[in-house]
């Protein structure tokens, strides 16, 4: 074998059959040396192989694996009694720079006595390629929903990150959650569980504050910040959570974290542990099932992050319907807003909906991106609640829009249905309720002072309305606890209260 360490060198990957790299992780050298292989394989017929999800961290790649590549073999060679005897193979050696992050999670990775097939995007994509890049990334979920095993690396063991995963496989294997990941509902405690004793016994919950407090510093780790591991773990037929050499399956995973988000607000233990914030993102990712609506999914996704803008595109099309992603091919030679503007065209063309309109605002100071007033700047953090979105004014009718590449515009015909007559102070997105009531309160003018056009509504529905962000029907409120008339009944009353406090 030669010792020479050049660089490696990709080989560029077949398109008639098509391929994929997978790599050989080899076991651990005597060096202490990460040694591997990179094999071309056809892309609908591999081998079984896992697939890793991680944070890649710093771009820079600070770190080394050793390549062993196969050359030509020698020429057949006879036995001492005549026989030929084939080949030997042999092997050059070079070398491929790698992030730390991938670098440590290889070291925990390497089977002791066999190797270990994978697929890993830094290793298997060749990064400096922007044309393969784009194809691969293409095929990502093909590539997670075909593999053996989806392994979700959140890093090295550190600050009781065993203890965490420990507490959270004894509260999961006491739980059945039904739909984890698509809704978080129907939840059932088997008795004598763990989970049982801490909903029931204060003193349980308090003496393992320790344990929560591991779980809450587990969940503020880069992994859960990641854009990119949403789908990859939303595709995965099997998956496992790994931090060190501590293994648990994501069911398990999931079932406790969804009772610990349950439970979060009525337990002092919990909200004095754990962080909220982190817990919510937690939440979000389990939420984002795939074949969701493009507003659902970025407004899940908001606070996940990502290297490049264009990935808020790329790194959520294996969650979106076919019919959407089907015409968004990914291209990183493509400009971030011509990629945004472009998502939003096949959003409203595919499902006759402008639906993605209520995310845009006419002046976003966090926005730098040349884009026009209709096309929402995915790549900058999306400060509003999710309220607006829920509000269907449309009902579900179709929409009839024209876009003109000459100027860049959308047009979308439309009917009035009201005139605003006053504006107020609007409510802030973290309002607690007391605040909520006497900004609500203030409302009471528009019922006072309103008018109403010609076949326009009575002032105490407009009240409604802006309350409920639309119109609110008999026919809306159908298999509801409220209806119409009882509505009115209350908004009627507090009026007459805020009047007389006025």
């Amino acid at each position: 074998m030669s010792n020479k360490r050049s660089p490696y060198a990709y080989e560029p990957l077949s398109k008639n059959p098509d391929e994929i790299r997978l790599l050989k992780l080899m076991p651990p050298s005597s060096s202490g040396d990460i040694e591997i292989e990179i094999i071309r394989v056809p892309s609908s017929a591999p081998p079984a192989y896992e697939a890793l999800s991680y944070v890649w961290g710093s771009p820079e790649r600070t770190h080394e694996v050793t390549v062993k590549t196969s050359s030509k073999k020698c020429f057949p060679r006879r036995s001492r009694r005549g026989r030929f005897l084939s080949g030997r193979s042999k092997f050059e050696l070079s070398h491929l720079a790698i992030s730390r992050n991938l670098f440590m999670a290889l070291q925990h990775l390497s089977f002791a006595k066999k190797p270990r097939l994978l697929w890993i995007d830094a290793i298997c994509i060749n990064q400096d390629d922007i044309v393969e890049r784009s194809e691969q990334v293409n095929k990502m979920a093909s590539i997670y929903g075909s593999a053996r095993l989806v392994i979700l690396w959140l890093g090295e063991e550190a600050h009781e990150s065993t203890l965490a995963v420990q507490t959270l496989r004894d509260v999961g294997e006491g739980l059945d959650v039904h739909n984890v990941g698509a809704s978080w509902k129907n939840i059932s405690i088997k008795r004598g569980s763990l989970a049982e004793k801490l909903e029931n016994n204060a003193e349980d919950r308090a003496q393992m504050a320790t344990s929560f407090v591991a779980i809450g510093r587990l969940l503020e780790r880069p992994w859960f910040t990641r854009l990119w591991v949403i789908q990859e773990m939303a595709l995965a037929a099997e998956a496992i959570v790994m931090t060190g050499n501590t293994v648990l399956p994501l069911p398990i995973f999931q079932a406790a974290l969804f009772w610990i988000h349950t439970m979060y607000r009525a337990f002092t233990t919990l909200r004095e542990t754990l962080n909220f914030e982190a817990l919510e993102q937690v939440s979000a990712m389990n939420q984002c099932s795939t074949l969701s609506n493009l507003p659902n999914v970025t407004l899940l996704t908001k606070k996940a992050h990502c290297l490049d803008p264009r990935d808020r595109i790329y790194a959520i099309l294996s969650l979106l319907p076919e019919g959407v992603s089907a015409g968004i091919v990914p291209n990183y030679s493509k400009a971030p807003e011509e990629v945004f503007k472009n998502t939003v065209l096949q959003e409203i063309n595919t499902n006759r909906r402008v639906d993605i309109l209520t995310l845009c605002r006419f002046i976003d100071p966090a926005s730098v991106l040349p884009l026009p007033s209709w096309v929402f700047d995915f790549s900058v953090p999306y400060q509003l609640g999710n309220a607006l979105y829920a509000a269907e004014a449309t009902g579900r009718s179709r929409e009839e829009s024209r876009y003109d590449p000459s100027d860049n515009s959308l047009t979308i015909q439309g009917l009035q249905i009201c005139v605003i007559d006053q504006v107020f102070e609007a409510i802030p997105y973290d309002a607690k309720s007391p605040e909520i009531l006497t900004k609500c309160q203030t409302w009471e003018l528009a019922c006072r002072y309103a008018t109403s056009q010609t076949g326009g509504v009575p002032s105490i529905d407009a009240l409604i309305a802006t309350i409920f962000s639309g119109s609110v029907t008999a026919a809306l409120l159908a298999g509801a606890v409220l209806d119409i008339q009882i509505l009115r009944k209350i908004a009627i009353k507090w009026v007459e209260n805020a009047s007389c406090m006025a």
